[in-house]
């Protein structure tokens, strides 16, 4: 969570340090995933992704969303929106639909996200298949007694490995989805590069280029991980690549690779990814890390304007655009938009959404001198009856406001509020 502070000179001796906490925007310290199990409304950071995939870093290894706005108690399937003249601005309209998908969700289901790195449901409504996995471990041992098969799929002496693979890229891929399914991620591995070697004319590319970049998280295989990541980069033809790009992403700012990420943020300019909504998120939270704030600005407006295709975006993600919009154009010096965008917030029916516009608007009334108010704002969320994550700083903001706003008042007859003119 970012931090930013501000030294306020009060009259006389009192001189007061506040923070007014900027935290849509991702920290580069650290990352949780958008698709996790949600947190509680207002309540601490989810801890991670709800995955048996292995994790490269021990504490963080998904590239996800950081901040209040990863607290949504949404489904991840939105329900339908209209957009029609006179609903606002674009900014307004996302918020008006994210509000109209957390009324619709059933009370209790589970957000409907994908799980980090393999895009997995993390729940089915329909009934558990177990013979699917037997006949995945069937078709497995089948192919390893195989006469004549190979216990390195990489090795080409000899003969193939298992009956009727030799040769052929989608029987590869599909001896490599099912080991990946057994989370045999090493052999998995190596069947996606024989997969991808046999594939000359490229029909596959777009499944064995995400899948293997998966797999190699999956195993925690970093070298391979990290080629995977090159061929991606240096591909000559971006089109059906959008996975891709958005898992390579993700990974980097797991891997807090700014330098690495920051090509491949260059990368996803080309006009076959640009207008992919999840890819224009995802440069978009990554520009924001990489403290490259006019550029992220440009793409969260450019997500703005997309016109209800942000559907494919999970409610995590969609309430990440709109509070890092509004904490942009604090940012930016638009003090008086980022104030009235932190007051809509403030009235949100998205929990998440709402801790966070009140925590902001309280913060810009301290600043600006309202102590009055900005003590009640603070009061609020110190005594709502969801504890947040910023429940503590703001019972302790509240206490200082009134203090100040007291010897504010008491100060008067002094001519005290001409210090404050400032």
């Amino acid at each position: 969570m970012r931090s930013w502070t501000t030294i306020i000179a009060a009259p006389a001796t009192i001189a007061m340090a506040i923070v007014l906490a900027l935290g849509a925007l991702p920290s580069r310290t650290a990352a949780s995933d958008p698709h996790a199990a949600p947190v509680a409304a207002g309540g601490e950071h989810a801890a991670g992704p709800a995955t048996a995939a292995g994790h490269d870093n021990a504490a963080a290894d998904d590239g996800g969303l950081h901040g209040e706005a990863a607290g949504l108690m949404t489904d991840h399937a939105a329900t339908e929106e209209t957009y029609e003249p006179g609903n606002g601005d674009a900014w307004t309209r996302w918020l008006q639909a994210l509000e109209h998908s957390v009324a619709g969700t059933t009370a209790g289901h589970a957000e409907g996200g994908l799980l980090y790195p393999l895009d997995a449901a993390p729940h089915s409504e329909t009934p558990a298949k177990p013979y699917r996995h037997l006949a995945i471990a069937k078709a497995v041992t089948q192919l390893e007694a195989a006469p004549g098969a190979k216990k390195d799929p990489h090795d080409d002496h000899g003969s193939a490995h298992g009956a009727g693979s030799s040769g052929s890229p989608l029987l590869a891929l599909a001896n490599a989805r099912n080991y990946l399914n057994l989370s045999e991620y090493d052999q998995a591995l190596a069947w996606y590069g024989r997969a991808a070697a046999q594939d000359a004319e490229g029909h596959f590319r777009r499944e064995t280029g995400r899948e293997s970049l998966a797999a190699a998280i999956c195993a925690r295989d970093t070298a391979a991980a990290g080629l995977a990541i090159a061929s991606t980069m240096s591909a000559p033809d971006l089109d059906g690549r959008e996975g891709e790009f958005v898992l390579a992403m993700r990974w980097l700012l797991s891997r807090q690779d700014g330098a690495t990420l920051g090509w491949f943020v260059d990368r996803t300019a080309a006009p076959e990814l640009a207008a992919d909504v999840r890819v224009t998120f995802w440069r978009a939270y990554a520009l924001s890390w990489l403290e490259r704030r006019g550029e992220c600005l440009v793409e969260i407006r450019r997500l703005l304007d997309m016109g209800g295709r942000e559907r494919v975006l999970g409610p995590r993600e969609r309430g990440w655009v709109l509070t890092a919009y509004a904490d942009l154009m604090l940012l930016e010096g638009a003090r008086d938009e980022a104030e009235l965008r932190y007051r809509r917030l403030a009235d949100s029916g998205v929990p998440a959404l709402r801790e966070w516009g009140r925590l902001q608007s309280a913060g810009l009334a301290f600043v600006a001198n309202r102590y009055g108010e900005a003590a009640a704002g603070y009061r609020e969320i110190c005594q709502a009856e969801a504890k947040g994550a910023w429940a503590e700083h703001a019972c302790a903001m509240a206490d200082i406001a009134a203090q100040l706003e007291r010897l504010l008042s008491e100060g008067e007859r002094y001519g005290a509020a001409a210090h404050y003119g400032h």
